[in-house]
């Protein structure tokens, strides 16, 4: 049993020939931000798995949702959900709003025309996107 390296070291192994290593990660899913300077994605959030990055993607979202008008509601749980196949073994379901698009490009702020209608959605592991047909995806979730 090897001791626990600290966040950012490298972990050096040395074994015989034929031994097994394993690697134990904590898989626990949650939420990160990227610095405030990266102006891209300010007020957005991606959901990381262990060494996982997960994507929303048009395939798993209600008829006439599109991913642009996804917010996520940062409160809300993430759940995991085991998967059928062996290229998606975990999901994650989502607490989203869908806002209307607008037929305007500008309009005046009311909050409550921004509120829209909770739905809830399946993230996928990134590296797993686009197998299902073309269709738009997501990394990084607006925050509600």
């Amino acid at each position: 049993m090897l001791s626990e390296p600290n966040a950012g070291d490298y972990l050096r192994v040395s074994c015989e020939d034929g031994a097994t290593v394993r690697l134990t990660l904590p898989m626990t899913p949650r939420l990160v931000r990227a610095d405030q300077r990266v102006d891209a994605v300010r007020g957005c959030v991606a959901v990381e798995r262990g060494p996982l990055v997960y994507c929303v993607e048009q395939a798993d979202l209600p008829a006439g949702t599109l991913v642009e008008q996804l917010r996520l509601d940062p409160s809300a749980n993430i759940l995991e959900e085991r998967g059928t196949d062996d290229i998606t073994p975990v999901r994650l379901r989502l607490s989203a709003i869908a806002s209307p698009l607008e037929a305007n490009l500008y309009q005046p702020y009311d909050p409550a025309s921004v509120a829209g209608t909770p739905v809830t959605v399946t993230a996928i592991p990134y590296h797993v996107w686009a197998n299902r047909g073309p269709g738009a995806m997501r990394v990084w979730l607006p925050l509600a």
